[in-house]
This record gives structure tokens, C-alpha cells and sequence, in this order.
């Protein structure tokens, strides 16, 4: 929780896209997926070109079962970044609808 703590309070300092990034990366490493979306949501109203916060964002919401939310993050990551992760986001998208009840 040491570096958890830290970037808090690095965060509270200065507040950048980069910074609420690391939050959410290291919220969604202890299991905490509402607060990984809560600051990923943030990085992503701070710079919405980082593909990665949109991945993360996406990765939250699915853990919620908010499977409409993640797939427009799944697809703004994929749009931001073609084949982002390995293709985890478009797969990731895929699934989502696939819950959805969308076909195809």
C-alpha cells in the first residue's frame, strides 16, 4: 500500500493525466476497481488521448458488470491506439457486446 499512499499524496500535490493514471494502475493492482475508475476517468477528462487510461477505465467498468461503459473505453483505447494491449482492448470490446446481447 506504500506506493499506493505515495502517489496520493504525489497527487495531491500536482494533479496531471499522468499522475491519476498511476492511481488507478496501482487501485486496479489491490482489487480496487472503483476507485481504478474513478481516477482513470479523470486521467482520461485530463488528456483524452492516452490509450491506456481508456484500457484501464474500460478494465474497471467491466469488473462492475458496466459492460456498456467499457465498451466505449474499450473502443476510444482501441481508436486512440489500433490493436492497444495485444488486442486486448478490441477483444475486450467484443466481449462487452457480447454480454450486451449485441449480435455479431
Amino acid at each position: 500500500l506504500d506506493g499506493l499512499r505515495r502517489a496520493l499524496a504525489d497527487l495531491a500535490q500536482f494533479e496531471s493525466a499522468q499522475r491519476q493514471l498511476e492511481v488507478a494502475r496501482l487501485s486496479w493492482q489491490r482489487g480496487l476497481a472503483e476507485a481504478a475508475a474513478m481516477h482513470a476517468r479523470r486521467a482520461t477528462e485530463l488528456d483524452p488521448q492516452i490509450a491506456s487510461a481508456w484500457h484501464l477505465l474500460g478494465l474497471a467498468w467491466f469488473a462492475q458488470s458496466a459492460f456498456d461503459l467499457a465498451a466505449a473505453a474499450f473502443a476510444q483505447a482501441e481508436r486512440l491506439d489500433p490493436g492497444h494491449a495485444f488486442g486486448d482492448a478490441l477483444l475486450l470490446h467484443g466481449r462487452c457486446r457480447f454480454l450486451l446481447g449485441e449480435p455479431g
